[in-house]
């Protein structure tokens, strides 16, 4: 039957864009289907973590309220009345690039983002006039920031929002409330500021108001907010960390504590000492496993950990699972062979100009060269968490505990993705949607920007509204359905 066809992709990829094939007859008529089927089918709830038997609904029991579809019925209203607007710009500043990505299946869309991680808005490189206006003032150029908010807010899909935000220990519930783990007024910090409610699990704001037509998700897993600071949670982070800290109190630039903060590390951490040993180790595959062994941090593990509820030992998550860590076990060695002649010479010589007599200016800048490219090659630890994350299987039994108490409903997988990165975490992604899932990229503005590092996008290339392109496979649904209703007695 068409319409149970229809109900069942509704149910299962929440984007109700889908309808957008349609005639207006048909939308019409597909709008009060849609809305018995949100009340045909309600999510099932569990009463506590654990339970495997729903909650059955009674006068008594309140909470099985909370088991209609009110996510999808908000994103069907969203849909269909026309007051409420989508943004849809012809300029975002922040991101460099963006590219559209879709399943070989065409039920995932993946929107991916890339910036240079500044707070340059330079769109009038694309000759538009030079307006200081944005955002509510000229809805046609906008900051990111206010374009993805406005978007989670007035979507007709489901969102799961990745950002390259640090992440945070379960038992904290969120962020520490001062923390700026960027520079202040970078675009990153601008999504930070407007996006963590959404991220943080405290007064359950990441499930209602602005953010409960989506999933924000951090992927850093490089580093963990604990206090005013971030924390590596592997050895090459811990060293990385461990420097920023140090520059948070003694001062970004060559100074004489700076500088000896930074001797100290070398004669009484051990931890600083065996990541140096390693990267100047004589042994080439002793320097490959210790950078595939910076990719298996708690998080990562976490997620990579395919089965880790008793209804998610798909085969088809543990392929996928198993593909991305092959997948980033070869990036990480091949961009640190890239440079592994280099980290040699540098060890070296930070070890020969830490000794007594060695050159103090030298040292610090030799050093500082290190991490650079340290952070450069450990980008990719942040990308396994990523990939995880979006091709992870959610618990949905989990959905009525803890800060997911007052969730209602949503997907059990991420349909509808926008990932909002470094340009450089954005290039392998393409990779493996490419290379590895089979995904086709469909739409792209600002690849081909000759080298230079633009910070806005032209987006008169992209079908606007988001997510709003999904159509072929849904022409035999609109036909089955037109059939089905001419075919009924009058």
């Amino acid at each position: 039957m068409a319409y149970q066809d229809i109900c069942d992709t509704l149910i299962e990829t929440y984007n109700v864009n889908k309808f957008d094939s349609a005639t207006k007859e048909l939308k019409d008529a597909l709008y009060e289907e849609a809305k018995k089927c949100c009340n045909a089918h309600r999510m099932e709830i569990y009463a506590k973590k654990g339970d495997t038997i729903p909650i059955k609904r009674n006068k008594r029991n309140k909470r099985n309220k909370r088991n209609k579809r009110n996510v999808l019925m908000k994103l069907i209203e969203n849909h269909f009345d026309s007051s409420i607007q989508q943004p849809m710009p012809k300029f975002i500043a922040g991101p460099t690039t963006l590219t559209v990505h879709k399943s070989p299946d065409e039920k995932r869309m993946i929107y991916i983002f890339g910036e240079w991680h500044t707070g340059i808005k330079d769109c009038t490189m694309f000759h538009y006039e030079e307006d200081e206006k944005w955002n509510n003032d000229n809805p046609d150029k906008m900051t990111i920031d206010h374009f993805l908010y406005e978007l989670m807010k007035t979507t007709s899909a489901y969102l799961d929002i990745y950002f390259e935000f640090p992440a945070f220990p379960k038992e904290n519930y969120g962020y520490y409330k001062d923390l700026r783990y960027t520079h202040p007024n970078y675009h990153l910090d601008n999504l930070f500021e407007k996006f963590k409610k959404c991220v943080n699990k405290v007064n359950s704001s990441r499930s209602t108001g602005d953010c409960s037509l989506a999933r924000i998700h951090y992927f850093d897993s490089r580093r963990i907010n604990r206090g005013t600071y971030l924390f590596g949670l592997t050895d090459i982070t811990y060293l990385i960390g461990t420097v920023q800290i140090l520059k948070i109190q003694y001062g970004k630039n060559f100074n004489k504590r700076l500088v000896n903060e930074y001797l100290e590390l070398l004669k009484t951490d051990d931890t600083v000492i065996e990541v140096l040993n390693a990267l100047g180790s004589s042994s080439e595959q002793e320097f490959k496993d210790f950078w595939i062994e910076q990719l298996d941090n708690e998080l990562n593990i976490k997620e990579t950990k395919s089965g880790k509820y008793q209804n998610r030992a798909t085969i088809e998550e543990i392929t996928i699972m198993k593909s991305i860590k092959d997948f980033m076990e070869k990036e990480i060695v091949r961009k640190a062979m890239k440079y592994r002649d280099l980290y040699i010479r540098l060890v070296n010589s930070i070890f020969k100009e830490s000794k007594k007599g060695g050159r103090v200016k030298t040292f610090y800048s030799v050093f500082e060269v290190l991490i650079e490219y340290i952070i450069n090659t450990a980008s990719t630890i942040a990308d396994v968490y990523l990939l995880a994350r979006v091709f992870k299987d959610f618990d949905m039994t989990k959905m009525k505990t803890h800060a997911n108490r007052y969730i209602t409903d949503q997907p059990n997988r991420a349909y509808n993705v926008i990932i909002y990165a470094g340009d450089l975490h954005s290039q392998v992604y393409r990779r493996y949607l490419k290379e590895v899932a089979g995904f086709e990229e469909i739409a792209s503005t600002g690849i081909n920007n000759n080298g230079q590092k633009v910070n806005c996008i032209d987006m008169r290339t992209i079908p606007q509204p988001f997510f709003s392109t999904w159509t072929q496979t849904w022409t035999d649904l609109w036909a089955k359905y037109i059939t089905e209703q001419s075919s009924k007695p009058i």
